[in-house]
């Protein structure tokens, strides 16, 4: 697995900088208004906010590992194809040159795997 968590601390720093903040925010509303209803108001107002910071830090965070999968994946991938390309270079190598020229001619895929 490609993980490396030491990238992931910014990410959480800058999350747990923004809760911070809207915390910060919430707590100077119910201090500086005297009602209950006017720091609701800005509860109000901070709750599609809050939405969106709590959807991206999970999102953020849940997905890394679903990203390393994937990105193992591919490079496995990558690794597996080689080996097929040389052995199909090989067995290229080994059939009538007319034949050959035939197979690059009709096959678009033929032309990619030989480099031309």
């Amino acid at each position: 697995m490609v993980t490396n968590r030491n990238i992931d601390w910014p990410a959480a720093t800058v999350a747990i900088a923004l809760i911070a903040l809207i915390g910060a925010i919430i707590v100077t509303a119910i201090l500086k208004y005297d009602s209950v209803d006017e720091a609701l108001k800005i509860w109000g107002v901070m709750s599609t906010i809050v939405g969106l910071l709590v959807g991206g830090v999970g999102a953020h965070f849940f997905s890394q590992k679903a990203i390393d999968r994937a990105e193992d994946a591919a490079t496995e991938a990558q690794e597996s194809i080689e080996p097929t390309k040389q052995a199909f270079a090989a067995t290229m190598a080994k059939l009538n040159p007319a034949d050959v020229n035939d197979l690059k001619a009709e096959n678009q895929a033929v032309r990619k795997v030989l480099g031309e």
